[in-house]
């Protein structure tokens, strides 16, 4: 009989495995990012949720993995528990005095969150959390996979801005008037013929800029970047509409 424990452990072991002790959705976790990477702040959040499948308590272990990614990102994992600090690796870890397993009762869910930190650099990474069990930490369970692309937005059209493209219409104008191509452009600056600031617009697409208040008469107005500065200056006349 004793010859035989050895054996029966190990095939109990290998049909509790079989069965599916935690869940995550979706996996994998892939996101495209256009963003504007001026911003040293910014933080890109991968949402999955993660799931208990058993009948009993589970505790979790979890191990980021970063299989490619820029030398300049930063990535840090939200679980049940905290918020780590992005040179965490896991949550149980000794040498760190680290053992904060996340603790799932039956059917109990999480919203997983792994935050990628570009640090003003664009690419594209590709991540792993490794699960295991807090009482068998080298026997994984799972793996979530995370892949992500991010561009910068301020190389791309949005910045690109085609002049020709970018008429004020109608011109005359009486009530509003629009662009014909906003795209790359911040803000929209009218001025009367002494050079004087009358209307100032944040820019967005499809907007009516009023005018229905001004004075008849001619008018330039400036198209600006952020980036760029003044792009195109062009005249705009202002009519009031007569009967």
């Amino acid at each position: 009989m004793k010859h035989f424990l050895p054996i029966l452990i190990s095939l109990f072991v290998h049909v509790a495995l079989a069965q599916p002790v935690m869940s995550l959705q979706p996996n994998p976790v892939n996101k495209t990012f256009a963003v504007d990477l001026t911003d040293p702040t910014l933080d890109l959040e991968l949402h999955a949720t993660l799931k208990n499948e058993t009948a009993q308590e589970i505790r979790l272990k979890w191990t980021r993995v970063v299989k490619n990614a820029p030398l300049d990102w930063d990535t840090q994992v939200c679980d049940k528990n905290f918020c780590y600090l992005p040179h965490i690796n896991t949550n149980i870890d000794a040498g760190l005095g680290l053992n904060e397993p996340v603790v799932l009762a039956p059917g109990e869910s999480f919203n997983l969150i792994f935050h990628v930190l570009p640090n003003s650099t664009p690419g594209e990474g590709a991540f792993e959390l490794i699960f295991a069990l807090a009482s068998a930490p080298d026997t994984p369970i799972d793996t979530a996979f995370y892949t992500i692309a991010v561009s910068d937005i301020t190389t791309s059209a949005r910045f690109d801005v085609r002049k020709s493209d970018i008429r004020v219409f109608p011109n005359p104008a009486t009530d509003y008037f629009e662009l014909t191509n906003s795209a790359g452009l911040d803000q929209l600056v009218i001025y009367n013929l002494l050079g004087r600031q009358v209307r100032n617009y944040r820019v967005n697409g499809g907007q009516l800029y009023n005018v229905s208040d001004l004075p008849d008469g001619l008018y330039l107005v400036s198209m600006v970047s952020n980036r760029q500065g003044i792009v195109k200056t062009v005249r705009l006349n202002k009519r009031s509409w007569r009967p």
